[in-house]
């Protein structure tokens, strides 16, 4: 078993260095977590993009701004 570890590392690592140097950069940075995690602004983005949430643009407004209680804040 410990044999077979190994020489399946060894074609991974053959595999690896048939990537060119820039795919080698990327894929090292990838793993290596090196990116920075997406901006909040970057998310927002990506969701508003994404299309997940577009059913709320056809659900009716159920509320107004006469219902429910005052917050206490007038402005």
């Amino acid at each position: 078993l410990a044999s077979n570890r190994s020489h399946r590392g060894l074609s991974d690592a053959i595999s690896l260095q048939s990537l060119s140097a820039t795919e080698q950069a990327l894929l090292l940075d990838k793993l290596l977590g090196e990116t920075p995690a997406p901006s909040t602004l970057e998310m927002m983005h990506l969701v508003e993009q994404g299309g997940a949430f577009d059913f709320w643009h056809h659900e009716p407004d159920l509320y107004t701004l006469n219902d429910g209680e005052t917050n206490g804040f007038n402005p």
